[in-house]
């Protein structure tokens, strides 16, 4: 057989084994050691089972992962993050489908703190469907926009699968965060065009808003989202401006972000664990003792 039929063979094989539903990580590694014992032979496949996971995990990039994650839960459970949908709640709330650009906005801005999909929706479906509920919003379009949303956190920098993309690749993490901000303000403002395109077309999607809040208000709501652009800003001009790599940037945001959360005075050691715990719960079984 040549290379490009086992390719063929084993890619039609993975589609049999998740359709069985076997676990993906089993099934990747299944037909990868097969396909390397087909193409060359036992000794090869054999080794490589156990040199290319380690190589992969002992990669020093990695340790930015729990980082990020951390920094981005402290944020969240130090109530930095808040803001962020009140602010374009109050800017937003206008326009047809308001609530729900205003979700896809926070979205962006929560995910720019975690680089987690999973996280970004998680917290944001706490924060933003049941104030789009309450505004009699169309569940579908409420709970659609926030899903959506979350996969904002993949592109907008720290994007953890960058990072592992970045690593599986051998591309410096720092220009696929780069390219990633691209990517991901296209793809929020092609999220944001849908949302009012549909509404337009369908206004008992999503009524309207009585937009009540005065200049002042608004004013305030947007100091509100100053702690986390401060974050932003500060691990963000200091990784594109080459002053820490995306290594260091992860350990940098996630005591910046403790630092401005103390400085606000929202820190608390409750939240502390809290982020703690929830950053070691998704990276694995050693878990810390919440």
């Amino acid at each position: 057989m040549s290379e490009f039929q086992i390719a063929a063979l084993f890619i039609a094989v993975l589609v049999g084994f998740l359709l069985i539903r076997i676990p993906i990580g089993i099934a990747l590694i299944a037909v990868s050691f097969g396909g390397l014992w087909s193409m060359f032979n036992w000794d090869i496949a054999w080794g490589s089972l156990g040199i290319v996971p380690y190589n992969f995990a002992n990669s020093w990039v990695l340790s930015s992962i729990p980082a990020f994650l951390l920094m981005g839960y402290i944020c969240y459970h130090a109530r930095l993050t808040q803001g962020l949908f009140h602010a374009a709640q109050l800017w937003l709330s206008g326009l047809p489908g308001g609530l729900a650009i205003a979700s896809a906005f926070g979205c962006a801005g929560f995910a720019a703190v975690t680089g987690s999909s999973v996280a970004c929706s998680a917290a944001m479906g706490k924060i933003a469907v049941p104030e789009m509920m309450r505004h009699r919003y169309n569940p579908e379009l409420a709970t659609g926009t926030v899903a959506a949303g979350g996969t904002i956190g993949a592109l907008i920098p720290p994007s953890i699968l960058m990072i592992l993309y970045g690593i599986i690749s051998r591309q410096p993490v720092s220009q696929l965060f780069l390219g990633g901000l691209v990517v991901g303000l296209i793809t929020l403002f092609a999220y944001v065009l849908l949302i009012f395109v549909r509404v337009k077309l369908d206004p008992n999607l999503a009524p309207p808003v009585v937009a009540s809040a005065k200049p002042q208000e608004k004013l305030r709501a947007l100091g509100e989202t100053a702690p986390v652009l401060l974050i932003v800003i500060g691990v963000f001009s200091g990784l594109f401006g080459g002053v820490f790599t995306p290594t260091e940037a992860g350990a940098i945001g996630a005591v910046l972000s403790a630092i401005v959360a103390a400085v606000y005075r929202t820190l608390s050691f409750k939240a502390l664990r809290m982020a703690v715990c929830l950053t070691s719960a998704l990276m694995g079984p050693n878990r810390v003792i919440c």
